[in-house]
């Protein structure tokens, strides 16, 4: 069911704002290129989604509620839009409130950009790949590059929930965040293809960065580690305070776990195939054997300072 409402037929010629559309949509599939006739920003999206749902106002001036849309094999979107300043999606301001939002990484991949090149698809880093299905709930609000997420994030390597200002920026064109986030059993360790050495992490943090892949991130980090896994052992209790830049880890930990209890300042470093280690550390106990660190012994417990600084992943090397 269509309505549009309008002053005169000359609004047509304005339609973007002088039209006011009164959309109360059926289950339909619909090719964003059909759009880009009255938003000419948007040509180049060859992209068929099935649509929903109600929707009000001018095209810069939109509202979507209960809207549901499906786009490729498992895509699936119901919620509530609000867009202010379309066609110009880059000065749109977006209230975005998500009851439930599913996808994968070939979806995703598959969608094409507005522009004259058929094969401008969108780009997803190779860390998003690996979370597999992704699912969200949640309110975002901001415009496409700067934005407040509050939601959570459930995929197939574990769940995070945000409370984070999230921004583009335009020189780097990385992805820069400031607030906070709480992860639980997410497998840090494939994401960052480290997987040799670490695995799933849960934690409550406050975190300032930039970056989201293993390259290019860097981290600033500030919360408890409810649960590592590291080197075949899972560790509890852990507080954190330190950066992650280029798969270095530089900053304090404070660790009471069964396996071992200590206090760390210094460097962890992954870059290489090797790791490195640089730091300080006060061993209040500590049970080599059980944590990997060394074989000659069925049994071995220590007590010490340790002033280091080697390159290896084992004593015996």
């Amino acid at each position: 069911n269509l309505l549009f409402r309008y002053p005169n037929f000359n609004a047509f010629n304005y339609f973007i704002d002088s039209v006011n559309m009164n959309v109360d949509i059926n289950p339909s599939l619909l090719n964003l290129q059909d759009i880009a006739f009255f938003a000419p920003d948007l040509n180049g999206m060859d992209d068929e989604i099935h649509i929903d749902g109600l929707i009000k106002g001018p095209v810069k001036s939109l509202k979507a509620k209960n809207f549901n849309f499906a786009y490729g094999e498992l895509t699936k979107f119901f919620g509530n839009i609000s867009l202010e300043g379309l066609p110009d999606i880059k000065e749109t301001f977006i209230q975005l409130k998500v009851k439930n939002f599913t996808t994968i990484s070939d979806d995703l991949t598959s969608i094409r950009l507005p522009g004259k090149d058929t094969a401008n698809l969108l780009i997803l880093p190779a860390e998003l790949t690996t979370l597999g299905r992704i699912k969200i709930k949640g309110i975002f609000t901001g415009f496409y590059n700067d934005f407040v997420s509050n939601a959570l994030f459930t995929t197939d390597l574990g769940n995070v929930k945000t409370d984070l200002l999230l921004k583009k920026n335009i020189k780097t064109r990385l992805i820069e965040y400031d607030g906070h986030i709480a992860a639980s059993q997410f497998d840090l360790g494939k994401v960052l293809d480290i997987s040799k050495y670490a695995g799933k992490l849960s934690l409550n943090a406050e975190v300032k960065g930039k970056g989201l892949t293993a390259e290019t991130i860097d981290l600033t980090i500030d919360g408890t580690v409810d649960s590592a896994d590291f080197y075949g052992n899972n560790f509890r209790k852990t507080i954190i305070k330190g950066r992650l830049l280029n798969r270095t880890f530089n900053g304090n930990l404070k660790l009471r776990d069964e396996l071992v209890k200590l206090n760390f300042a210094g460097l962890i470093d992954y870059s290489k195939e090797i790791p490195k280690f640089n730091f300080d550390v006060r061993i209040d106990s500590a049970m080599l054997t059980e944590l990997h660190l060394g074989k000659r012994d069925s049994v071995s417990h220590i007590s010490t300072i340790i002033h280091s600084n080697f390159t290896g992943d084992r004593l015996d090397d």
